[in-house]
C-alpha cells in the first residue's frame, strides 16, 4: 500500500488523477507482467504512467477541472490540468475540402472548381478545435496562437497537459503554445470510433 500512495502521490504531482482501484489493478498487472522486477520506485511509476496514457480517461471517470469551467461565461484557469484529446480540427479550412481529402475522394474536378488563392491574399492561418475531456467534463479548446506541438495527424484518446493561466470564454479554452504540453498516447477503441471524418461531420 506504501508504493500505491507513493505512486499516487507521484502521478498528482504530474497533475494526472487517477482512481484507487484503477492504480491498485495497474501496479497488479504491472506486477504480474514484469514477475515483480519492477524494484524501484521510478521504474514502477514510469510503467505506470505508460499505461494511463493508453487509457480512455472516459472510463477511470476521475475528474480534475473546476465545475465553474463551463457554467461561467469568463473564467481563468490556472495550474496544470492533465487532458485527453478527443478529436481535432482545423476550423481555418473548409471542412467540406478536408472531409474529401479524408476520404481520398478529392479529383480533377474538385480542383479544377476551386478557385486558386490570388497571389496577394494572404496564407491562412491554422487554427485548431480541441475537444478535450478530463472524463467527465468536457471542453473545447481553440489554438488561439500557433502551438506547434499539435497537428491534425494527432490520434484520439492522445494526452495533453494544460498550464499556466488560460483564459475560458463560453467553455472554450483559449490556447497559445506555452499553455500545452504533449504527453503522447493513445486510446485504441476512440481511433477506431473517432476518425478524422467522424470528427469533421460533428464539426459540421
Amino acid at each position: 500500500m506504501r508504493v500505491n500512495e507513493s505512486t499516487k502521490a507521484w502521478l498528482r504531482s504530474k497533475s494526472i488523477y487517477v482512481p484507487d482501484d484503477w492504480l491498485e489493478a495497474c501496479i497488479e498487472w504491472i506486477n504480474n507482467e514484469t514477475q515483480d522486477k519492477l524494484q524501484l520506485p521510478d521504474q514502477l511509476n514510469g510503467a505506470v504512467y505508460e499505461q494511463w496514457l493508453l487509457s480512455d480517461l472516459h472510463e477511470l471517470q476521475s475528474p480534475c477541472l473546476p465545475e465553474q469551467l463551463i457554467s461561467q461565461r469568463k473564467y481563468q484557469l490556472n495550474g496544470g490540468y492533465a487532458l485527453q484529446i478527443d478529436s481535432l480540427v482545423d476550423v481555418s479550412k473548409p471542412y467540406y475540402g478536408q472531409m474529401l481529402k479524408v476520404k481520398g475522394s478529392e479529383n480533377e474536378n474538385v480542383k479544377v472548381t476551386a478557385e486558386p488563392p490570388a497571389p496577394w491574399e494572404p496564407k491562412p492561418t491554422r487554427m485548431l478545435m480541441l475537444k478535450l475531456t478530463d472524463g467527465v467534463t468536457e471542453v473545447q479548446g481553440m489554438e488561439y496562437r500557433q502551438i506547434l506541438c499539435l497537428n491534425e495527424k494527432i490520434k484520439p484518446g492522445t494526452k495533453v497537459l494544460i498550464k499556466g493561466s488560460v483564459l475560458c470564454r463560453n467553455g472554450v479554452l483559449m490556447l497559445k503554445a506555452d499553455n500545452v504540453q504533449l504527453l503522447g498516447g493513445e486510446v485504441d477503441t476512440l481511433v477506431e470510433e473517432l476518425t478524422p471524418h467522424s470528427a469533421l461531420q460533428q464539426a459540421l
